[in-house]
């Protein structure tokens, strides 16, 4: 059972005016720890590297290299826990009819209430309780490549090869203390029964191990023209694939915080949030040859038409991936069940902004998802096992993205220049579309509600001396 530890000499509660029940299990002294630390340390961080580089020929170039790679991906985990002395509790009400008693805010948390010897004052268990995974170990990356470089010009460089990296023991966060699943149709154990240490003691442990493993493999190709008459440019394509079992610990929307079966992370491997198939990328700068050291305008020409350089970023992408509405909580099991996949694919070989999405004959939501799957008895097989969609079913649309630049320098003297820089994102004002409704029951299922943003100009001056 897990045990509420407070470093440092004194009772447990001193400087409270809440305690833990009896029956939380706790404990204080620097001594329960590791002496000082929170975790025990790992010393296994070995982090060899190698590279190579071969020229065969006067213009080509082959170099490959390996290596391995620690970090810590945060360390919020360390100092999380000083927030279980808040006595942390989910609190949630409704809008329309508020249900949260602000005076009393426990009176309707469904917080279980114990026993707490020699104190009269407001006595808690069940919380939301944040732990600490004592054995967990530093993240690392092996990191790989080959690439071929050839030298078509004396400034102009092709280059291609292959990237990717394979990481273990990435970190994300999920939820000991969870209800388990039901046995079966005929199992009526309320969710606290089914709680592994019951709900009198603790709700949900959330806590953050080493769980993920990922992998990207990517072939890359690329051609860059260094400076020269005025013109540097570079291109760049990448096809790539990205799999992980939970992209962060703290996701970005469309992706699930939790997983859906904390007891089970078999169904979390998928395609990873920030994985795009296709990348394209192309940016170019180049100064007019106009003005001072160039062709000479004159002092009107040269401090209207001189000193001008434009620039351009170009980016083409398909989209990424991410998660579905789900089905919500189903009869009190779990964080949220995703469903079970109907066999009809939810991709349209020409979507549209009103329907990005395959949508069922009745105009809801559901042709790809279910949240209903009987059996033998007429019963929800959803309320006692884990739907079979994947993590990240969704791809968003792609995103084109023109910027444009302009800047100008002007010139006092030899020391001294003031610099005008015009700088425009999304500069064709081209429409993005935004992430599709993917609600399961929702009337706009398919539908996509909004889009990405729009052109966005700004003006800056910068003053050298």
């Amino acid at each position: 059972v897990p045990v509420l530890v407070r470093p440092g000499p004194g009772d447990f509660h001193e400087g409270l005016n809440v305690h833990m029940a009896d029956n939380v299990p706790k404990a204080t002294g620097d001594d329960v720890l590791f002496g000082c630390a929170t975790i025990r340390p790992d010393k296994n961080d070995w982090a060899p590297r190698i590279g190579l580089a071969w020229q065969p020929s006067a213009r080509w170039t082959v170099r490959t290299g390996y290596g391995v790679f620690y970090a810590q991906d945060t360390g919020n985990p360390i100092w999380d826990m000083a927030r279980n002395l808040g006595f942390r509790e989910s609190a949630r009400s409704l809008d329309a009819i508020p249900t949260s008693n602000i005076v009393n805010p426990w009176a309707l948390k469904g917080v279980d209430s114990g026993t707490c010897s020699n104190w009269d004052g407001l006595c808690l268990a069940g919380l939301y309780t944040l732990t600490n995974e004592v054995n967990r170990r530093t993240a690392y990356v092996h990191q790989y490549l080959l690439n071929f470089q050839h030298q078509l010009t004396d400034s102009l460089l092709l280059e291609f090869g292959y990237q990717g990296n394979a990481g273990h023991k990435l970190q994300r966060m999920y939820g000991y203390n969870d209800p388990i699943y039901r046995e079966g149709p005929n199992d009526r154990r309320s969710a606290n029964e089914r709680r592994p240490w019951g709900g009198n003691i603790y709700g949900r442990l959330q806590t953050i191990g080493n769980v993920v493993n990922s992998n990207y493999n990517s072939g890359i190709i690329k051609v860059q023209q260094r400076f020269s008459k005025g013109l540097t440019y570079l291109a760049g394509y990448t096809w790539s694939r990205a799999i992980d079992g939970g992209s962060a610990i703290r996701t970005n929307d469309g992706d699930n915080l939790f997983p859906a079966n904390n007891y089970d992370f078999r169904s979390e491997k998928g395609l990873s949030q920030f994985h795009q198939l296709h990348r394209f990328t192309a940016s170019a700068l180049y100064e007019l040859p106009l003005g001072k050291n160039k062709k000479d305008l004159g002092r009107v020409g040269n401090a209207v038409l001189g000193g001008w350089s434009i620039g351009s970023i170009l980016t083409i992408a398909t989209g990424s991936p991410f998660g579905g509405g789900g089905c919500g909580d189903i009869a009190g099991v779990t964080q949220g069940s995703r469903g079970d996949a109907t066999g009809i694919s939810p991709f349209l070989d020409n979507p549209t902004a009103d329907q990005y999405y395959r949508r069922a004959a009745s105009g809801r939501g559901g042709a790809a998802v279910s949240c209903t799957t009987l059996d033998s008895t007429g019963v929800n097989e959803l309320t006692y096992r884990e739907g079979n969609i994947s993590r990240n079913p969704y791809i968003s649309p792609g995103l084109i993205g023109l910027d444009f630049s302009a800047l100008k320098t002007f010139y006092f003297g030899e020391r001294m220049n003031l610099e005008f820089r015009f700088e425009s994102f999304n500069f064709p004002n081209h429409p993005n579309l935004g992430f599709p409704d993917t609600g399961v029951t929702s009337l706009t299922y398919g539908r996509v509600n909004g889009a990405r943003e729009m052109r966005t100009n700004q003006f800056g001056l910068k003053f050298a001396f």
